[in-house]
Formats: C-alpha cells, sequence, structure tokens
C-alpha cells in the first residue's frame, strides 16, 4: 500500500527518510524554507516524480496523513 508522506525539515535527516520512502514505493513532500535551493533540487532530481519540496507547513499537512518533523530542537 503507497502512502503520501509529508516530512517537515529539508536537512541531512529529512532528506534520507523521504529517499528511503520513495524507495519503499510512497511519494514523499518535504518542507522547506528554501524550497528553491540547488542543493534540495538536486534531490528531487534523485528521487524523481515521487519526491517533492515544498515552503512552510501547509505542503506536508497536505500531502497526507503520515508525516515526520525533523527540525532541530534547543532548549532553553
Amino acid at each position: 500500500m503507497s502512502m503520501n508522506i509529508g516530512i517537515l525539515g529539508a536537512g541531512n535527516v529529512g532528506k534520507i527518510l523521504g529517499e528511503g520512502f520513495v524507495q519503499s514505493g510512497h511519494r514523499v513532500l518535504i518542507s522547506s524554507r528554501e524550497p528553491h535551493n540547488s542543493k534540495h533540487i538536486s534531490w528531487k532530481q534523485e528521487v524523481g516524480e515521487s519526491g517533492g519540496i515544498g515552503w512552510g507547513h501547509r505542503p506536508t499537512v497536505i500531502a497526507g496523513k503520515s508525516y515526520r518533523q525533523n527540525t532541530p530542537y534547543h532548549q532553553r
């Protein structure tokens, strides 16, 4: 069964998780503050049609029922 998966955070962890989900047959949308950054575009080219990069939290909520947040946690 294929799922639509949204990932918050387009850093190394988010991209590695996204690539793994795509390789498992799922569609992935990763949220980034800079979706047009060249490193994100190259990731999109690597994973093909099953992967995408969007801006903010809305794209990942729209992507599906499953999401993973990969943003730094800073305790104050």
